[in-house]
């Protein structure tokens, strides 16, 4: 939402403040996606599957400035980068629930089932 806001905001302390927002919560779900990842794998693929999860947050860093070599307009910029980034909601309804808030929040059953679905890939 911020990121779209910023798209169309004139004022520079607006932009400012619209921008710090999105570093915040980019930041929490770089953290949670992480730790989630690390709990989903199992322990011997997890060394494997940190490098490729950075590597393409490192890919997605070089592609920048090609993508504003080719798109000028800081606000055209913004806007391509906020539709980008928005297709990665669907990992939302993608991702099951964490096996650790599972077993925290009492719904055991649940925790099991997960565990064995995972033991199973």
């Amino acid at each position: 939402m911020t990121s779209y806001a910023s798209v169309y905001i004139t004022n520079f302390w607006w932009f400012t403040a619209m921008r710090f927002l999105l570093g915040m919560t980019v930041a929490g779900g770089l953290v949670l996606s992480f730790v989630i990842l690390m709990e989903l794998t199992g322990s011997e693929y997890r060394e494997v599957t940190s490098t490729l999860t950075h590597s393409f947050f490192l890919v997605g860093e070089m592609l920048l400035p090609m993508i504003g070599y080719f798109v000028r307009d800081y606000q055209n910029f913004l806007l391509i980068l906020s539709i980008i980034t928005s297709s990665l909601v669907i990992y939302i309804f993608l991702l099951p629930e964490s096996p650790r808030w599972l077993f925290a929040v009492n719904k055991p059953e649940e925790c099991v089932k997960l565990v064995k679905r995972i033991a199973k890939v």
